[in-house]
């Protein structure tokens, strides 16, 4: 039973996960805090700079997301599933996933600290079952690398090639956001792969993904969001949760 609670967990990285499209404090050096919460112990030791995707700052949000997917999983049945993702101020995301687990519906819980320079994952849920938070940090010093979009011309990264075509999609709106949006076919992959994208660039976050890779199609998009700080304690692992650093540093 404790298997069904990865199926939907590869398909789901790419939102859990996504690539916020405008980033802050580029190319200034970040050193993060050492504490109880976040010992040294988690942090590799490395001696040569290392580059990290910026966070997004000063944009706080708590969005619910609706996912959806056909192929995936191995009866290759429909799956659709309401997700909740959060953004603070301080450019810390979380996104939760409903999960199947041992003891009945739980949820799976990722934070992305941006502060600490670590991401979290966990499982939360009723049940006498006792989970455990996998942690995997980069350096406590790292320097914030840029990721820039021009939001007027949506497909300038993109080379037309007989590989890749990248279709500007103009305007749109989602849940009373404006997005610009485009397509991009990519055609090297077998079966070929369609990659639709919809980013708001007021609060700077993809607000619909479509992708068809074949029979299979993945799909999010937010139906509801509002904007403010999400309660902090929602990027804190539960007290007495033992703990498993997935690259141990030292």
């Amino acid at each position: 039973m404790r298997s069904r609670s990865r199926i939907l967990l590869c398909p789901l990285l790419f939102i859990a996960l996504q690539l916020h499209a405008k980033q802050s404090n580029e190319g200034v050096e970040d050193v993060a805090q050492t504490s109880d919460k976040f010992p040294a112990s988690w942090y590799p030791e490395v001696n040569h700079p290392v580059s990290a995707e910026a966070p997004i700052r000063d944009l706080p949000y708590v969005a619910d997301v609706t996912y959806s997917g056909t192929g995936w999983s191995p009866t290759k049945a429909a799956i659709t599933v309401q997700l909740r993702e959060e953004r603070d101020s301080k450019g810390r995301v979380r996104t939760e996933i409903p999960s199947p687990l041992p003891s009945g519906m739980g949820k799976q819980i990722w934070v992305s600290d941006p502060v600490a320079h670590c991401m979290l994952m966990w499982e939360e849920h009723s049940g006498p079952y006792v989970g455990r938070v996998n942690v995997q940090c980069q350096p406590l010093r790292v320097t914030w690398s840029p990721v820039n979009y021009n939001f007027s011309n949506f497909c300038f990264q993109w080379t037309s090639s007989r590989d890749f075509q990248c279709e500007d999609l103009g305007k749109g709106t989602t849940v009373g956001l404006a997005t610009v949006g485009r397509r991009v076919h990519d055609n090297s992959q077998s079966p070929p792969q369609t990659d639709e994208q919809w980013y708001n660039p007021e609060l700077v976050v993809m607000t619909k993904r479509i992708l068809i890779y074949g029979a299979n199609t993945m799909a999010h998009e937010f139906v509801d969001i509002k904007r403010g700080e999400p309660d902090p304690v929602d990027f804190y692992t539960p007290a007495n949760m033992p703990v498993h650093v997935m690259m141990p540093a030292r």
